[in-house]
C-alpha cells in the first residue's frame, strides 16, 4: 500500500540528458503536493551543473501556484549560473496560469503556446 497522496501518484518527472541541455518532461498534475519533489529534481540538476533546462509540458495536465513558485525559484537560480529554463510542448490548460501571471515574462517559451507566446 502506498502512502503517497493521489496528486503525488499522478505526477512524475522524466529527465533526458542531451548534449548541452537537459529535457525534463512533466507528466500529470504539478500542485502543492507534487511541487516539492519537482523542486528536488531541479535542485539535483543544478548541482550537477545543468544550466540549460527545457521543461516539456506537453503531458502536464495542471499547474498551480505552488508549481509556479518552484519554476520561479529555479529559473532565478539557473539564470544566476548563466543558464536558461524554457518551456516547450503544448499544454494549454497548464500554461494558462503562466500566461495570466508575470511568469509569462519570466520564463522563455519555445514553440507555439496560445496562452504564453514567445518571450524575447
Amino acid at each position: 500500500m502506498s502512502s503517497a497522496s493521489p496528486s503525488e501518484e499522478e505526477f512524475r518527472v522524466e529527465v533526458i540528458q542531451l548534449d548541452h541541455r537537459v529535457v525534463v518532461a512533466l507528466i500529470g498534475e504539478l500542485d502543492a503536493a507534487s511541487a516539492p519533489n519537482f523542486g528536488e529534481c531541479l535542485t539535483k540538476l543544478e548541482r550537477t551543473g545543468a544550466t540549460h533546462i527545457e521543461l516539456d509540458v506537453s503531458e502536464l495536465r495542471f499547474l498551480d501556484s505552488a508549481g509556479m513558485a518552484i519554476l520561479r525559484q529555479h529559473r532565478c537560480a539557473i539564470e544566476a549560473l548563466g543558464g536558461t529554463l524554457v518551456i516547450q510542448g503544448d499544454s494549454s490548460r497548464a500554461l494558462k496560469l503562466v500566461g495570466m501571471t508575470d511568469m509569462g515574462q519570466l520564463l522563455d517559451a519555445i514553440g507555439e503556446h496560445p496562452s504564453v507566446g514567445a518571450v524575447d
